[in-house]
């Protein structure tokens, strides 16, 4: 397995690769370290721990970039560099390991299967996490289309989350992909240990919680949106963060949020829960009273994503508040069984507001 993307929490890949080890498969993972996202957790030791017992019998090598530290101030010279530093260290874990199939993460390590399809004669596994042309941003989409094109010419099984991202790969490339969803195993409501946050967090009285599971990025996730939302609510409200990624610097940004937003009263409301393995994830949504997916409309992959916490969110019995996109009301509106949330403008801090 390859990914440019850092390990300890990513489920998707941690569950794909212990079901391939239960299958009687030898899986060995290889990635790239993220180490200012290692920086700013807390207990970073009981984190890689829980990492080793949950993927005991998995290899896990991380691939660190000398030249993530370097050109700082330079950001083409940066990336170029970069670039060349990847090509090598892959090239040489290519070269020193021994397998028959290769299993790639999202679109960018692509070329990395394409050399071990060329030189080992190794199968491809292409798995797009979401809609993937559209990761390189804009200005790029065109050529990270044609990469994608180019690597399903080649890859031997190709796999995605929905059937909306697959409907569309079918569609526009020709290719066969098969849809393997971001679903968590199941638990029945008895087993759930939900996380009593009055108690965690020192709170007294009779309080709602709203909590954000995911990624921590500027201006995507509708974290601010929230934070606004939170002066115009009727209810006493807390805004629970259970986000993974660069958390000191995310912290210093949404910081630097409230005071410029003149929401400094509403700080308290705000909490910062250190990141968990993702099989304890259900207990803490299933501990809120809300789960937040408020994916902005900034490109096509966010209309159409289903991320892991929705399916969470469900295990959990938490009733959700997403965006107007054009896979949310599918699932939270228009299931078989009755709704399960509410569906929102995503971009107005008042709407968000009006829901809770």
């Amino acid at each position: 397995m390859i990914s440019f993307a850092p390990m300890l929490f990513d489920a998707r890949i941690q569950k794909e690769a212990n079901s391939l080890l239960k299958a009687g498969y030898k899986v060995d993972i290889f990635y790239i370290e993220d180490e200012e996202m290692l920086e700013s957790i807390p207990n970073l030791k009981d984190a890689l721990d829980n990492y080793s017992i949950s993927m005991s019998g998995i290899n896990s090598t991380p691939v660190i970039l000398w030249t993530k530290k370097k050109f700082t101030s330079v950001k083409t010279l940066k990336r170029t560099f970069q670039l060349i530093e990847i090509i090598f260290k892959f090239s040489l874990i290519l070269i020193k390991t021994k397998f028959d199939i290769i299993h790639i993460h999202d679109l960018k390590p692509g070329f990395v299967g394409l050399l071990a399809k060329l030189f080992k004669g190794a199968k491809i596994v292409y798995d797009a996490h979401e809609l993937e042309y559209t990761t390189g941003g804009k200005g790029f989409e065109w050529l990270f289309k044609m990469y994608e094109w180019f690597l399903l010419k080649f890859s031997d099984r190709n796999i995605t989350v929905n059937s909306t991202i697959c409907s569309y790969m079918v569609n526009e490339y020709n290719c066969n992909v098969t849809v393997v969803g971001n679903r968590p195993l199941y638990v029945e409501s008895k087993d759930l240990q939900p996380i009593d946050f009055n108690k965690k967090l020192g709170l007294s009285g009779d309080n709602i919680f709203l909590i954000y599971v995911g990624y921590l990025s500027v201006g995507t996730r509708g974290i601010e949106q929230i934070i606004k939302a939170l002066a115009l609510m009727k209810h006493d409200c807390f805004f629970l963060i259970l986000g993974v990624g660069r958390i000191l610097a995310f912290k210093e940004y949404i910081n630097r949020f409230i005071v410029e937003n003149e929401l400094s009263s509403y700080k308290d409301k705000v909490h910062f829960l250190e990141p968990v393995p993702p099989n304890e994830v259900i207990n803490y949504i299933s501990g809120s009273d809300l789960s937040m997916m408020l994916y902005q409309k900034n490109s096509e992959n966010s209309e159409i994503n289903s991320p892991n916490k929705l399916y969470q969110s469900i295990i959990a019995r938490t009733p959700i508040l997403a965006s107007n996109n054009k896979s949310f009301p599918k699932i939270i509106l228009n299931n078989k069984f009755g709704k399960i949330g509410e569906v929102v403008d995503e971009s107005s801090s008042f709407e968000i507001a009006k829901k809770n």
